[in-house]
C-alpha cells in the first residue's frame, strides 16, 4: 500500500508527457504574442494573432488545471499551483494561487503576465469539470461600468490602452489576477475577493480592481466592485488588500489638492473597508490614512479660493502664509499649485501632532495639530520660515495603521 501512495505522489509531482506538451505549447503561444509587441512595452498591437496567443496562454492554463484534476481528482491546492507556474518561460514572474472553495471546487488566479485569467473548477464523480471564467463571466448586474471587460483579451491592447480618460480605461486590460477567501454566507455558500492590478506603460502608480463573490453552485455571482488607484503591497506602510477581522480592507492611493508626490509612499494614502457578514456585504467607505497632510492640503486650498478656513487654523497663520500661499496660484486655475512635496514626516505625542512638511514652493515649516472645541484636528501652531534645504528627518518616522 505504501509503494503506490509513493507511486501515486510521484505522478502528482513530476511533469507528465501532457504537462510537458502544455508547457511547450503554452511558451510557443507567448512567443508570439511577444512578436506583435511594436513598442516593446506593456500592451499588444491589436492584431488578431495576438489576441489569439493571448486567449492561447490563458486556455492552456485552463486545460492543464480540468486534465490534472479529471485524472487525478485528489489533486490538491498546492499540487495544482505548481503545475501551472511550470508554465511560463519565466516561472519567477507566475504568481497563481490556486484556492480550494470547498471539497472538489478550486478558484484559480492564473497570474502570469500577459495571460492572467480567473477561472472556477469543479470536479464530480464521472462527470466532466466544470470551468466558470472570468472573461465569460455571465449576467452581472453590478457591474454597471463594463469593468469586468479588463479581463478581455481583446481589450488588453495599444487600442483600447489609448483611451486615456478616466470613464474607460478601468475597462481595458491587461489586469494581474490575485485571489481571496471569505467567509462562506448564511447558506454555505463559498465567497471569495478577487483583487486584479492593471498593466500600465509607466508611472509610479496603478488601477486596481478589487471585486467580492459568491458561487452559486455552477456560477459565479458578482456581489461588490470597484475600481480605484494603488501601489498594492509594494510600500511597508501598505497592505494592499486583506481580509481581517470581518472587514475587506483595500489600501488606495489619491492626489492632494495644492501639491503633489514624486513617489508612491508621498502619495495620498486612504482605506476603504467593507463588512463582510454572513448574511451582508456593507460598504463602510474611505478614511485617510494621513489625516495630517489632509488637513494642511485642505487648509492651502481654502486660502487659495478665499473659502472660510475657520475650524482649520488660527487667522495668525492664516496671515503668515497666505502670501506665498496665493503666490503660487496661476492666473485661471481654481487652488494653488504648491509644486512637489520635498520631505515630509510626522510626530505623535500625547494628543498633540507636529507635522514637518517641506514643498517645493512653499519651503518647509513646521505645524503644530490639536484638537479644537468640535474635536478635530486643528492648525495651531507654525514655526519655521520656508526653507527651502529644511529636512523632516530626525522626527519620528510616519506609522500609518496596519
Amino acid at each position: 500500500m505504501r509503494l503506490v501512495l509513493t507511486i501515486a505522489a510521484a505522478l502528482l509531482t513530476l511533469p507528465s508527457l501532457a504537462q510537458t506538451s502544455a508547457t511547450a505549447r503554452f511558451r510557443a503561444a507567448e512567443t508570439k504574442w511577444l512578436a506583435h509587441r511594436q513598442d516593446g512595452l506593456t500592451f499588444h498591437d491589436d492584431s488578431p494573432a495576438a489576441v489569439e496567443a493571448m486567449s492561447k496562454m490563458r486556455n492552456i492554463g485552463i486545460e492543464v488545471a480540468t486534465k490534472t484534476l479529471s485524472k487525478n481528482p485528489s489533486t490538491t491546492a498546492t499540487q495544482l499551483q505548481k503545475l501551472l507556474a511550470a508554465l511560463p518561460k519565466d516561472t519567477e514572474l507566475n504568481d497563481s494561487k490556486v484556492l480550494q472553495l470547498k471539497p472538489g471546487l478550486f478558484a484559480v488566479a492564473f497570474d502570469d503576465y500577459p495571460s492572467s485569467i480567473f477561472f472556477i473548477v469543479r470536479t464530480r464523480p464521472a462527470s466532466t469539470p466544470l470551468v466558470w471564467s472570468i472573461d465569460r463571466p455571465g449576467p452581472q448586474p453590478i457591474d454597471t461600468r463594463h469593468r469586468l471587460n479588463a479581463w478581455l483579451a481583446a481589450r488588453s491592447g495599444d487600442r483600447c490602452q489609448d483611451l486615456r480618460i478616466r470613464d474607460v480605461r478601468d475597462t481595458c486590460g491587461p489586469v494581474k489576477a490575485s485571489v481571496g477567501l471569505l467567509p462562506p454566507d448564511t447558506k454555505g455558500n463559498p465567497r471569495f475577493y478577487l483583487s486584479a492590478s492593471y498593466s500600465k506603460d509607466a508611472g509610479i502608480l496603478t488601477g486596481v480592481q478589487t471585486s467580492i463573490w459568491r458561487w452559486n453552485d455552477d456560477h459565479a455571482e458578482l456581489l461588490w466592485l470597484t475600481y480605484y488607484t494603488g501601489d498594492p503591497g509594494e510600500e511597508a506602510t501598505d497592505i494592499g488588500v486583506a481580509f481581517r477581522n470581518g472587514l475587506l480592507l483595500m489600501d488606495q492611493k489619491d492626489g492632494f489638492d495644492t501639491f503633489y508626490a514624486n513617489n508612491s509612499d508621498s502619495a495620498r494614502h486612504l482605506r476603504h473597508s467593507v463588512r463582510i457578514t454572513p448574511s451582508t456585504v456593507e460598504d463602510l467607505g474611505l478614511r485617510s490614512l494621513d489625516p495630517e497632510l489632509d488637513l494642511v492640503d485642505t487648509f492651502f486650498d481654502h486660502v487659495a479660493r478665499n473659502l472660510p478656513v475657520a475650524g482649520l487654523a488660527s487667522s495668525e497663520i492664516v496671515q503668515q502664509l497666505c502670501p506665498k500661499i496665493l503666490q503660487t496660484k496661476k492666473l485661471n486655475e481654481k487652488t494653488a499649485d504648491l509644486g512637489m512635496i520635498q520631505d515630509w514626516s510626522v510626530d505623535r505625542h500625547q494628543g498633540h501632532t507636529t507635522l514637518c512638511l517641506n514643498v517645493e514652493k512653499l519651503g518647509g515649516y513646521r505645524f503644530t495639530l490639536s484638537p479644537g472645541a468640535n474635536g478635530k484636528m486643528q492648525i495651531t501652531g507654525l514655526s519655521g520660515n520656508g526653507d527651502p534645504t529644511m529636512s523632516c528627518q530626525g522626527t519620528e518616522p510616519l506609522s500609518r495603521p496596519n
